[in-house]
């Protein structure tokens, strides 16, 4: 089941102006066995290593950025 962040009315609502009502989701690939995190078209984005990305591969370790709000992966088993 995909997991949306955003500003509003989201599975995960964070609470700053910077991000996009739907910011970007979450989701599972089955074919893939894969996580992804996709960027819904946002106007601050969503970014690994001060790059900007559409989509990002979930990896374990990881470390990206929702405009300034910072996440970290530490298993995607």
């Amino acid at each position: 089941m995909p997991v949306t962040i955003g500003r509003k009315n989201s599975t995960i609502n964070i609470k700053n102006n910077s991000i996009s009502k739907n910011h970007c989701i979450f989701n599972y690939d089955i074919r893939y066995q894969q996580f992804y995190l996709r960027d819904l078209g946002s106007t601050n984005g969503t970014f690994l290593q001060l790059e900007y990305n559409n989509i990002l591969e979930l990896n374990k370790n990881m470390n990206f950025k929702i405009f300034e709000s910072k996440f970290s992966i530490n298993d995607v088993s």
